[in-house]
């Protein structure tokens, strides 16, 4: 019996210390595979951490690149290019002025050269019943060419040049009381004026300048047998504008009158601003 115990007791023992064998065999082969596998890791975990450092250098590489492309295309849209800073540089002009600019400069031979020519004033100087019946002075280019009279009208004739004049037309003996009109000629040219005086000015009523200048002479047509009107409207209508009558007795009904004599005879050329007198009897 205490034999038995004995070789359990043996069998035991030599059970436990191979356990311990296997034991330690094992924590070896554990730290070994574990030493073998630790470098392996580390070089992962170093290849994981360079590529991550590489990722990031390029990266920032990158955002480096884009950075200095955003910076110069910016400076290239602030920078004003040359001509820009020219025009900012220049004053705003005038709508006017721009098209000026745009117009080609006349030539010389562009400008018509001033010639001489003919020109021929007519005003008619309508008739004031009661106020403001005074004489009116007429200037052409400041030189006065003559005057004309309420209810009257005055032709004359001047050899001038192309281009611009002016009339001038002032209350004799007021010179605060005139009134002006510009006009332009190119070529031999006849201005027609009509004028309404006023107490306080002198009224162009209406003004035209015609491409013809105006004969200032006309033939004396044979007015005598003619009644009196008749011979009035012949007389108007080839210009003349001075008519006077001479009679024994004042003169209301013109129809009833006759021209017997007249100043000028048949035929003859007269100037049309000449004083034309008709000496007239009544009829019956």
């Amino acid at each position: 019996m205490k034999r038995r115990v004995a070789i359990i007791g043996l069998l035991v023992s030599a059970s436990l210390v191979l356990s311990g064998c296997v034991i330690k065999v094992t924590e070896k082969s554990s730290e070994e595979s574990s030493a073998s596998e630790t470098p392996r890791q580390q070089d992962i975990v170093d290849e994981s951490q360079d590529s991550e450092k590489s990722s990031a250098s390029e990266k920032e590489s990158v955002e480096d690149t884009s950075t200095e492309m955003i910076t110069e295309t910016d400076k290239e849209e602030e920078a004003p290019s040359s001509e820009e800073a020219q025009e900012s540089q220049e004053p705003e002009k005038a709508e006017d002025e721009w098209i000026m600019d745009t117009l080609p400069a006349p030539s010389e031979t562009e400008k018509p050269e001033a010639m001489e020519c003919t020109l021929a004033v007519d005003v008619v100087y309508e008739s004031n019943i009661v106020m403001a019946k005074y004489s009116i002075d007429v200037y052409l280019d400041g030189e006065k060419i003559g005057n004309v009279e309420n209810g009257n009208e005055f032709l004359h004739s001047t050899s001038t040049m192309t281009g611009s004049h002016t009339l001038k037309f002032e209350k004799r003996g007021d010179s605060s009381i005139m009134s002006f009109y510009k006009f332009d000629v190119v070529g031999d040219s006849t201005v027609l004026c009509s004028l309404k005086s006023h107490t306080d000015e002198i009224e162009i009523r209406s003004q035209e300048v015609k491409a013809e200048a105006i004969s200032m002479e006309a033939n004396m047509p044979d007015l005598t047998e003619k009644r009196l009107d008749k011979a009035i409207d012949e007389l108007e209508k080839l210009g003349f504008i001075n008519i006077y009558t001479k009679s024994q007795s004042t003169i209301i009904i013109k129809s009833n009158w006759v021209v017997i004599a007249q100043n000028y005879p048949a035929g003859e050329s007269v100037d049309k601003s000449a004083q034309i007198i008709l000496t007239c009897e009544k009829d019956g």
